[in-house]
């Protein structure tokens, strides 16, 4: 028996360029499943199209219109209008709304494929910030529809907070953390049934409401 999985990558808002540059490590990750005999698909949303949804060009338009109303304002009095204020205030409640609304969207674009593939597990290569809190979210909305499918983590914000994710946040079945070359293919064949947990390196997980944590290799 092989597994099959989804592999994601979202950070947020793609800030920098080096944000959409494929992700490596994903691909590492890919590879090895592949060489063990699993199949996997990777879903990378650090792109352009992502920053155009996450900031549409209506909303572009209208951000680009508040800052020159603040030049504006620094310039004839030296400091922001409340008008100018109360135009960004609003501005962020809109850009707000609209990247919950497309966590949903993101969610739903995932579930499709979970279908199409016959996915047993998704792995999430988890950012600080928004990319944190973004995956958290769509992740939460795939655990409301697919109860049973295995939902793990990793990546560099598991490595910094480690098990304060967990207690934060109960949706992912557990987290890696240290190098994900080395837990990817066991976590495979723990949802196949031949591993434990506590078998897999590299892992964080709840038990019976308290962390465990393995080995790390």
């Amino acid at each position: 028996m092989s597994t099959r999985s989804i592999l994601v990558n979202f950070n947020g808002y793609p800030s920098t360029i080096n944000s959409l540059v494929p992700d490596n490590g994903l691909a590492n990750l890919a590879g090895i499943l592949f060489e063990t005999g699993h199949e996997t698909l990777i879903l990378d949303y650090s792109t352009l199209g992502t920053i155009e949804r996450m900031v549409p060009q209506k909303l572009q338009a209208a951000l680009a219109d508040a800052y020159e109303a603040f030049l504006d304002d620094m310039r004839a009095a030296g400091k922001m209008s409340e008008k100018t204020s109360n135009l960004l205030i609003e501005l962020d409640r809109k850009l707000e709304r609209h990247k919950e609304g497309e966590f949903i969207r993101i969610a739903e674009e995932i579930i499709d494929k979970i279908k199409e593939v016959k996915a047993d597990f998704i792995g999430f290569k988890l950012w600080t910030g928004d990319g944190f809190y973004g995956s958290e979210k769509i992740a939460r909305h795939i655990r409301g529809k697919y109860a049973g499918l295995k939902i793990f983590g990793g990546g560099p914000h598991v490595d910094w907070f480690k098990e304060h994710v967990l207690n934060y946040t109960d949706v992912f079945d557990a987290l890696a953390y240290g190098e994900g070359e080395e837990t990817i293919s066991y976590l495979a064949e723990y949802v196949e049934g031949k591993r434990r947990l506590s078998e897999v390196p590299n892992l964080l997980y709840k038990q019976n409401g308290e962390i465990n944590s393995t080995d790390l290799k």
